[in-house]
């Protein structure tokens, strides 16, 4: 987890948190949380009470934060696709960069769409590959620029 900046959560003592978006974890918005040694302790809501840290925690994504993530020959398979499961996962992709909303990287099906992209070979790739290895999820799931 990346400390970005100190936050304060209803009375709580200020924690450093990876991103001021929260994260929805099934039940509730909450923030992943570091204290002043970076260490990670909790997970906090808009109350400040605090949980147990369990799982990965991953903030919304802006459209370009994802496709940064992917590198520049996974696009590249990605959009020649004509695998239809691929096609909508990419034209689900172009549909909130146009309405220039946020990906929430831990939807089922963003998930579903990531790990069906580890399954499939790209048509005619010499040696033959994924459009995705498996190590790569976690990375596009935190948006790391590649």
């Amino acid at each position: 987890m990346t400390i970005v900046t100190p936050f304060t959560l209803a009375g709580l003592d200020t924690a450093y948190v990876s991103s001021t978006l929260p994260v929805f974890d099934g039940s509730r918005l909450v923030w992943a949380c570091q204290d002043a040694n970076g260490e990670d302790f909790n997970v906090v809501d808009l109350t400040g009470e605090q949980f147990a840290l369990s799982g990965v925690f991953y903030a919304p994504l802006t459209a370009l934060a994802f496709y940064l993530a992917f590198r520049t020959q996974e696009r590249i398979d990605i959009k020649a696709a004509i695998d239809p499961f691929i096609k909508e996962f990419w034209d689900t992709y172009l549909l909130v960069a146009q309405q220039q909303s946020t990906i929430d990287p831990t939807l089922d099906s963003v998930v579903e769409g990531l790990e069906y992209l580890t399954t499939v070979d790209v048509p005619g790739s010499s040696p033959v590959r994924k459009y995705l290895a498996p190590a790569r999820i976690p990375q596009i799931q935190a948006g790391t620029p590649q």
